[in-house]
């Protein structure tokens, strides 16, 4: 299936694009789609970024579907 996947602040700068289509399995988790990005973008594997699915926060073993809004986000400053 085809997902996209959305890219913010530092880590876009990092990888030069904001936004791309990506070809995953039916049943990917989001520790695939880590795999893949990283060995797409060597860069990744040295940031700290958080992921997001459908605007929440997600772990490694969420299963993605192909309606899923993926968001690769730098890390947040608090205040």
């Amino acid at each position: 299936m085809t997902i996209n996947i959305l890219y913010f602040g530092l880590i876009a700068e990092a990888i030069q694009c904001t936004q791309e289509k990506l070809e995953v399995g039916k049943t990917t988790s989001i520790k695939e789609i880590k795999k893949l990005l990283i060995n797409k973008y060597n860069v990744l594997e040295k940031l700290s970024y958080q992921i997001a699915v459908d605007q929440k926060l997600v772990n490694d073993h969420q299963i993605i579907s192909k309606t899923s809004e993926i968001a690769i986000l730098p890390p947040f400053a608090g205040g």
